[in-house]
């Protein structure tokens, strides 16, 4: 039979188990913290590279949809066909006038502003439309837009600018108590509230027509 065999057991003293046995644990404890705190760096991480991509995708969004809403808006002012003279746009600082062709009913007028002062919250304008006709013209109204000053093509942020113009964009209806005299120039006073003078820079002017009254033989 051959030799037993003999197992050595290391043996140590009660304090050296105690602290072998803690310097174990802070290890174990080490490490679990290390990998939580890494874990919860990552997790971080991922959330701000998240949230950036999402900051991108609604500027893109908001691009895109300020270029489709100046697209249209160029489109509509290059679209010159037989309404050409439905309305009459102009910077109200500007001198001279523009013609203007009744929407509905009988009329050729010639449109100015000749004077603008300062009403309320708005503005109060004094319009010249002249009557072309040899007719008296009466039951006229005007559909008003007005706003700032409409930005330029040669602006490299025109997109954006143009866009921020249409929403700043006001519209008034008017109805004339007053019959235009024909061959003259008719004095016509409207308020435009909700914009100062100094930002008061564009106008656009549209007019329809109910009677006319021509003299009889």
């Amino acid at each position: 039979m051959g030799k037993p065999i003999t197992f050595l057991t290391l043996r140590m003293p009660p304090l050296c188990r105690n602290i072998w046995f803690i310097g174990c644990c802070i290890v174990l404890t080490a490490c679990t913290q290390t990998n939580t705190a890494a874990s919860n760096t990552a997790s971080q991480t991922g959330a701000a590279a998240i949230a950036k991509l999402q900051l991108k995708v609604n500027r893109l969004e908001s691009t895109v949809e300020d270029n489709a809403a100046s697209i249209a808006g160029i489109n509509a002012r290059l679209n010159v066909d037989e309404s050409q003279w439905s309305s009459a746009d102009f910077d109200p600082m500007q001198p001279g006038f523009e013609r203007i062709d009744a929407l509905s009913g009988i009329g050729i007028f010639a449109v100015s502003v000749q004077d603008v002062r300062p009403f309320g919250d708005g503005v109060r304008v004094k319009l010249g439309l002249g009557n072309l006709l040899t007719a008296t013209i009466s039951g006229v109204s005007l559909k008003i837009k007005y706003g700032p000053r409409e930005p330029s093509l040669t602006d490299p942020n025109f997109a954006i600018d143009f866009s921020k113009w249409q929403r700043a964009v006001q519209s008034e209806s008017e109805g004339l108590t007053a019959s235009l005299r024909p061959g003259s120039w008719n004095p016509v006073y409207i308020n435009l509230p909700g914009i100062k003078p100094q930002n008061f820079g564009y106008i656009s002017i549209s007019i329809s027509t109910k009677e006319i009254v021509l003299s009889k033989y």
